[in-house]
Formats: structure tokens, C-alpha cells, sequence
């Protein structure tokens, strides 16, 4: 990957890790719940794989034009790894889980 995928795969990471930490706290308040069931569900590894697999899918998309394209799946994992990198243990789990569904 160039520069620019490099660069722009980061700040897709970036944005998608902020929004994953909105996400669930809007959640929680939709749900009138306390602050310890935004934790529990920040937790919750089917959950993060739910939120971050279309937002990853959405980026890698962005980047390549299509989904079709051969370089979607790279683009795909590059994403992930790269919220890999600032993630906690649960996000982690989730994004291996997503990253190894993407292999060939």
C-alpha cells in the first residue's frame, strides 16, 4: 500500500474507534442504563464485532470504490489492525475475529 492508503487507512481506524466509544455510549442511554452497563457492552465482544464490522466494511469500501475490488479485503484488514493497535483486550478480540473471517 502507497502513503496515501497507509495515511488514510489510520484515520479510518481512528475515526471508527471514536465512533465505536460514541456508539456504545449512546447506547447505554438509549437503554437508561448506568455508566456500568456501557462498560459491560464495551465489553461484550458480539457486540463490537457487530459495530465495527459494517463501519470497517463502509471504509474499506470508501477507499477501494467497490467491494469487488481485490484489494478490499487487504484494505479490510488494514483498517482493523490498525484499531488493533489503540484497542483494548475485547475490541481486540472482536477485530481478530474479524480479520481472520477476511483471510483467504
Amino acid at each position: 500500500m502507497d502513503t496515501v492508503s497507509e495515511n488514510l487507512i489510520q484515520r479510518k481506524a481512528l475515526e471508527i474507534s471514536n465512533w465505536i466509544q460514541d456508539a456504545v455510549s449512546d447506547m447505554s442511554h438509549e437503554m437508561h442504563s448506568e455508566d456500568i452497563q456501557a462498560d459491560e457492552m464495551y465489553n461484550d465482544k458480539d457486540i463490537l464485532q457487530d459495530l465495527c464490522g459494517d463501519r470497517i466494511c463502509d471504509a474499506a469500501v470508501e477507499i477501494c470504490g467497490t467491494s469487488r475490488d481485490p484489494e478490499f479485503s487487504l484494505h479490510f484488514i488494514a483498517i482493523a489492525e490498525a484499531m488493533k493497535e489503540q484497542a483494548h483486550s475485547a475490541l481486540a478480540s472482536a477485530l481478530d475475529i474479524l480479520i481472520k473471517r477476511r483471510q483467504p
